[in-house]
């Protein structure tokens, strides 16, 4: 296969047919490792390694996106057994002249070079994709009843906020987001300074990143305003904690022997 001219027969294509950002990403993915495989007839790509090339957040995206690049006939795919990578073709856009069978040893071997070229169009696709995400975002900190100046400063709060909790982990991206959400919603809103603060105090909390979930998710369902142990948060008080709830600490101080 002529990996210019079927790509540049895709964009002919999608002029008329037209996809979403995601689609015409994971379609450029796909085809830039069938050029690496060499253009064999079937080839193989782990689910991991299109959502990491890709950007796409899970696996029932990537699933939706795929099914609709099958549909159009663009790609065939073969789920793999348990532990393995599926199994993908490419359906050829252009027409075949006799000129190009002499030419295509010639080019696919040129091509090769040219794979830095394909990945600086996946990077740009993925740069828009996330752009048109965030813009379908809603800010994050409540705009009624502010003046412009702080409605201003409240939306580039959440465009701090968001770009903290996408520098995460993908695992730890939605429960910090519904954090976030909490403590809006409890009338103490997180600055980004605080959900810094905050997302430090949880690393240094536990290196597991299952744990780290299961933190920040106690948080969210108790309304915590900060990160705690899980099943040991609140529950040794500290010596100014227990002043308050009761004198016993000096009296039985007083009372101890000399």
């Amino acid at each position: 296969m002529n990996y210019i001219k079927q790509i540049n027969a895709f964009w002919d294509w999608l002029e008329i047919n037209g996809l979403s950002y995601g689609e015409v990403v994971l379609y450029l993915a796909i085809l830039h490792r069938a050029n690496r495989t060499a253009w064999k007839e079937e080839f193989t790509i782990a689910n991991t390694t299109l959502l990491n090339l890709c950007g796409i957040s899970n696996n029932k995206s990537l699933s939706r996106m795929r099914n609709k690049l099958v549909q159009l006939k663009l790609i065939t795919y073969t789920g793999g057994s348990k532990g393995k990578a599926g199994t993908y073709t490419v359906a050829k856009l252009y027409l075949d002249t006799c000129s190009d069978t002499t030419l295509d040893t010639t080019l696919d071997t040129t091509l090769d070079t040219c794979s830095d070229t394909c990945s600086d169009t996946i990077n740009k696709h993925k740069q828009i994709l996330k752009q048109k995400r965030k813009q379908d975002i809603p800010p994050l900190s409540p705009q009624g009843g502010k003046s412009p100046e702080a409605k201003r400063s409240g939306a580039s709060d959440s465009v701090k906020l968001d770009k903290l909790i996408d520098e995460q982990p993908e695992e730890l991206q939605e429960p910090l987001r519904e954090f976030v959400k909490m403590r809006t919603r409890i009338k103490k809103p997180l600055t980004p300074h605080a959900l810094e603060l905050n997302i430090k105090q949880l690393y240094r909390m536990s290196g597991d990143p299952k744990e780290r979930v299961d933190i920040v998710e106690q948080s969210v369902m108790r309304s915590y305003q900060g990160f705690f142990p899980v099943g040991r948060a609140r529950e040794e008080p500290d010596v100014f904690t227990q002043v308050i709830n009761g004198p016993d600490v000096f009296t039985q101080a007083i009372n101890e022997p000399w």
